[in-house]
C-alpha cells in the first residue's frame, strides 16, 4: 500500500465515524468535528502525497491551502462537472470552512478546538464538549461535508 493509499483509508475511516457521530444529536458536537478535521487532513494528504514516496512534509496547515489549489485543477473540476467560474466561487466557500476545520487541530489554536479544553477567562477553562461551535452554519457544514464525501469518492476512483 501506498503513503496516499493509506492516508486516504486512514480518512475514509475517519469520515465514517464523523457521520456516525454526527447523526447522534445526544453526543456533544465536538466529536463529530475532531473526526471531520481528522479525516479532512488525511484526505489532504493523500492527495499531496500522490505518487510520492513518502508522506507529505507538512503537518496540520495543509487543508485550506489544498481547498484554494482546487480552483486551478481541471480534472477535479470537470469531475465536480462544473464550469470554472461556478467551481471557483464553490471551493472560495468551502475553503472559508476549511480553514474553521483545519483550526480545530489543536495543534492549530491556543483557544477553540475539539479535542482538548482551553482556556477561558478569568483564570478558567472550558471543555469541547461543552462549546456549541456553531461558528459556521448548519447548511455550510452540510455543503462542506458533502464536498469532502465527493473528494473521498474521486480519490477512491483516482484522479
Amino acid at each position: 500500500m501506498t503513503w496516499s493509499e493509506a492516508f486516504l483509508r486512514q480518512a475514509a475511516s475517519d469520515f465514517e465515524v464523523h457521520e456516525l457521530l454526527s447523526r447522534q444529536s445526544h453526543l456533544p458536537r465536538c466529536h463529530g468535528l475532531h473526526y471531520l478535521q481528522m479525516a479532512v487532513e488525511k484526505l489532504v494528504k493523500s492527495f499531496l502525497c500522490h505518487g510520492a514516496d513518502g508522506p507529505p512534509r507538512e503537518s496540520h496547515a495543509v487543508v485550506t491551502s489544498f481547498i484554494r489549489s482546487c480552483a486551478s485543477n481541471r480534472r477535479l473540476r470537470d469531475r465536480f462537472q462544473m464550469p470554472h467560474q461556478p467551481f471557483s466561487s464553490m471551493l472560495r466557500k468551502h475553503a472559508r470552512v476549511a480553514e474553521y476545520i483545519e483550526n480545530l487541530a489543536p495543534a492549530m489554536s491556543d483557544n477553540v478546538n475539539a479535542e482538548y479544553p482551553w482556556a477561558r477567562a478569568p483564570g478558567g477553562a472550558i471543555a469541547p464538549r461543552d462549546h456549541p461551535f456553531e461558528e459556521v452554519s448548519v447548511i455550510e457544514m452540510a455543503q462542506f461535508r458533502y464536498f469532502v464525501a465527493e473528494l473521498l469518492k474521486i480519490q477512491e476512483g483516482g484522479l
